[in-house]
């Protein structure tokens, strides 16, 4: 189907418009080892991070998010083995289940996962930190971070040791008295500027650049054309019909799942439950 001149139009201005939640712009901004490094540093002071790469794995999305299979926004490993998957949410996907998020997570990737089922190996777990970057508050208990790990019910103080750490930063929080080293990022992540804050300044200054790499731009101006096409198909033929051919759709445009998800439930107006019921039905 040929790309009409409006689907160029509203691309152009979509790119122009890309904030730090938008999860393409923040794949792309936290693939600068430094600054990927300098908000692991923030958010994590207590870690003490020295170093950050990038963990190699086939089918992970490169500047615009146009690979398959699992995907992650930001996928790094410390100099001490511990891995960060960092993700961004913004208010729009705000009814996107993040439970089934955090279950698709440790479902679909576990660093040590391999290692521990192989005959002979040691079993050795490295910690894994999954990390939610959102401007509204999911759990609605006004905290700028929620922290969730497994811990057993009558002792809480008692620890799983499985080594899986869950954060959730709400950005929509009003008391940061406990955390300032916050307050730059979260204005950032409203698309506003804090003077002074060296990081946020250095994104800004990256995210800049990327709106002006033209290889860049053409790639996402393909994307947005290629997922105007699969919704317009997918409404043509009616509703159940048409989720399921634009699901297939999407999924053959090698898009990954959180994207696919957040498409289906902005195009036919579905809670994410129902968007990932339809995903899985796809898929079979």
């Amino acid at each position: 189907m040929a790309k009409s001149t409006t689907d160029y139009k509203d691309a152009i201005v979509k790119w122009k418009n890309l904030t730090l939640l938008d999860d393409r712009m923040f794949g792309m901004v936290m693939q600068d080892d430094q600054l990927c490094l300098a908000l692991l540093q923030r958010i994590f002071p207590q870690l003490g991070i020295k170093q950050v790469k990038k963990i190699p794995l086939p089918n992970i999305a490169d500047d615009v998010r146009d690979s398959g299979g699992p995907h992650y926004d930001v996928y790094v490993r410390d100099d001490q083995k511990r891995t960060f998957i960092l993700e961004s949410f913004s208010a729009e996907k705000s009814n996107y289940p993040l439970e089934a998020r955090m279950r698709y997570y440790l479902s679909t990737m576990d660093p040590d996962m391999q290692n521990l089922c192989e005959a002979n190996s040691e079993p050795h777990i490295h910690p894994l930190y999954i990390v939610f970057f959102c401007d509204f508050d999911y759990f609605g208990n006004n905290s700028p971070v929620y922290k969730f790990e497994l811990r057993c019910i009558e002792d809480p103080s008692l620890l799983a040791g499985d080594e899986n750490h869950f954060r959730f930063f709400n950005a929509q929080a009003t008391n940061l008295s406990d955390h300032p080293e916050l307050k730059g990022l979260f204005k950032l992540m409203h698309n506003q500027t804090q003077p002074g804050d060296a990081l946020a300044e250095q994104i800004i200054q990256k995210m800049a650049q990327i709106k002006q790499d033209p290889e860049r731009r053409q790639q996402f101006m393909k994307y947005e054309a290629d997922l105007a096409d699969a919704e317009r198909k997918g409404k043509e033929i009616g509703l159940e019909k048409g989720i399921r051919l634009a699901t297939k759709m999407l999924i053959n445009l090698q898009l990954n799942d959180g994207i696919i998800i957040r498409q289906l439930m902005e195009t036919y107006d579905i809670s994410g439950t129902d968007a990932h019921h339809h995903l899985e039905e796809a898929r079979k």
